[in-house]
């Protein structure tokens, strides 16, 4: 176990070493979905396949000794998910070592796995069954069945695992670090104690103020045999084999993390999990330097040392730390600051100017747009008190107002941001949630049809390539591009009357523009929902009247039924309001 000094010194480094000036480091943040998770999977099924085609593109260039493509380096450090953006992270990890095909078109296939998890196995079906109340033992964890969940889980695992259509690759993908790292968000309902130690009383005795932390994270790094035991990976990583052969060992363990940040509080249930006490030994803060006796201070690195010792003696940890978790949204949404130090290390900082940025911070998030913050109308029910507060709770999450303005600051090179956007069928551009067809219902509505679904990861591939076209640049004079400005093929990647160049530059083979989806047409089928919403509510409010022996079990699995009621009334209005282009 290295010494606090020692920790300190490497914390203040990034994650991963900084190479030579022709490199844009990226970190990408995936913002928690629920259902919107089909679009940020979309993106990220253009985005790999763009970064595909362009190392091809460059390949033939240095085979003709010619410089028709932008010949910098762009390198993938980190990526940090929350809730759903946690599992499309977990996808892309699975994804680094194999060949698969990029989705063309509504049809779709099997062989690619963000279609093959987002538009195909998160259905309602598996949600709504009761199959996790059989014994009469078993709690009533969730209004929903966790099922979904570990379907999900288990297609990630076997995914590339004799999957047709998908061949392991003869060398690693050159955009990716090795190791890179994924970090998931949790919301660790145990927490981790903290104590803050005053000075001691007139008596002598010491004195602190405890605080439990329950905003947590957990860190992996995917690395070849050969980068596995490399000195950069930190203690508090678990070190998983990029190029797998099985569904075994920390590809398991990292499955159960990735279900556990997409565990939606009372909707799913929560998930057990454990992890070395010594990973907690790496949190620390950076405290702003100020002044003492008018001599300017630098930054101070802070560690962060679990007070252990505060819990009872029969609730201490040992060699591990078992705790229960819920979706990683709950607390931290966006982790965009945990990326932010992974690339630039604690207490520095980023280039923010467009001719020297060389680094940047991605953030995909569906739902970044204009707020939605109604006029108060009738006073609400109790479940609308409750509903309210929810969103409440994840708007809060969602974003730090200073990480916002920076990544819509055009002037800032080191912040970007890419969110879903189409024009609806008035012919105006709108954004946000209102451009994804299943946000409705707090973003539940795109496990109800396989339509939303299919249109929302179209959806995103279509943004995301126009998005790379013309937004994620820099200046053309950047070191980064090493002069191709100069070149007479910089043409034709500037945006239109910019001197810019694009930092994931589209090469012919992906250049085409893609065409905007069909708003989808509900099928049938989903309005039959509400008999099966009710008998799972029912089955959820039985088991707990059971279970508290209190005399309410009636009236519980009335109002649950009630509420499924409305719900599944609310599900078929939203839903033939967005038919109709008017949600």
């Amino acid at each position: 176990m290295p010494d606090q000094d020692e920790i300190i010194a490497r914390l203040g480094k990034p994650l991963v070493d900084r190479i030579d000036p022709k490199t844009f480091r990226l970190g990408i943040v995936l913002n928690g979905t629920v259902a919107a998770g089909a679009w940020t999977a979309g993106v990220l099924d253009a985005l790999v396949e763009a970064l595909d085609a362009w190392e091809l593109a460059k390949a033939a260039d240095r085979k003709a000794g010619t410089r028709t493509v932008p010949d910098h380096n762009v390198r993938l450090d980190v990526l940090g998910g929350a809730s759903g953006g946690g599992v499309c992270a977990a996808l892309l990890a699975r994804a680094a070592s194999r060949n698969f095909p990029a989705v063309q078109d509504r049809n779709g296939n099997a062989a690619n796995p963000f279609w093959d998890v987002w538009v195909e196995k998160l259905d309602i079906d598996a949600m709504l069954g009761v199959d996790d109340l059989a014994k009469a033992d078993a709690p009533a964890a969730s209004l929903l069945s966790g099922k979904a969940i570990d379907l999900a889980g288990d297609a990630i695992l076997q995914w590339g695992i004799n999957t047709p259509g998908v061949t392991l690759r003869a060398t690693p993908r050159p955009w990716l670090a090795d190791p890179f790292h994924v970090l998931v968000t949790l919301t660790n309902l145990r927490g981790v104690p903290y104590g803050i130690a005053f000075e001691a009383s007139g008596g002598g005795a010491p004195r602190a103020s405890w605080y439990v932390n329950h905003a947590d994270h957990a860190l992996f790094a995917f690395a070849s045999a050969n980068a596995q035991t490399a000195a950069g990976i930190r203690p508090d990583e678990w070190v998983v084999d990029r190029d797998f052969t099985a569904a075994s060992g920390t590809w398991a363990e990292f499955a159960e993390y990735t279900k556990a940040t997409g565990a939606f509080p009372v909707g799913f249930p929560p998930r057990r999990l454990s992890r070395p006490t010594e990973h907690y030994a790496w949190r620390a803060v950076a405290l702003p330097g100020g002044q003492i006796n008018g001599v300017p201070q630098p930054a101070k690195i802070s560690l962060l040392s679990p007070a252990w010792g505060a819990l009872p003696p029969a609730d201490q940890p040992g060699a591990t730390y078992v705790f229960d978790c819920v979706d990683g949204g709950a607390c931290n949404n966006e982790p965009v600051e945990l990326v932010r130090v992974a690339l630039a290390g604690l207490g520095n900082t980023l280039e923010r100017e467009g001719s020297k940025a060389d680094a940047a911070v991605l953030v995909i998030d569906p739902f970044a747009a204009a707020p939605d913050c109604p006029a108060p109308g009738a006073p609400p029910s109790m479940f609308g008190v409750g509903l309210g507060l929810t969103g409440a709770w994840k708007d809060e999450a969602r974003f730090a107002t200073s990480d916002l303005l920076l990544a819509l600051d055009t002037n800032v090179c080191s912040r970007f941001l890419l969110t879903a956007g189409r024009t609806n069928a008035k012919g105006d551009k709108v954004w946000g949630g209102n451009a994804v067809s299943g946000s409705g219902l707090g973003a539940f509505l795109g496990f109800l049809d396989r339509g939303y679904r299919v249109h929302d990861f179209l959806l995103g591939r279509k943004n995301c390539r126009d998005w790379l076209r013309s937004y994620f640049v820099l200046d053309e004079n950047n070191p980064v591009f090493n002069d191709f400005g100069k070149q007479p093929a910089a043409k034709d990647f500037r945006p239109a009357g910019k001197a810019q160049l694009p930092i994931i530059p589209l090469v012919p083979a992906v250049q085409g523009a893609l065409t905007q989806p069909d708003w989808p047409v509900l099928h049938p089928a989903t309005f039959g929902l509400r008999g099966d919403i009710e008998h799972r509510l029912r089955a959820v409010a039985d088991r707990v009247g059971e279970q508290s022996k209190v005399p309410c079990n009636d009236l519980l699995a009335l109002l649950l039924a009630a509420w499924g009621a409305t719900y599944a009334r609310q599900t078929i209005a939203t839903a033939a309001d967005q038919q109709n282009g008017l949600a």
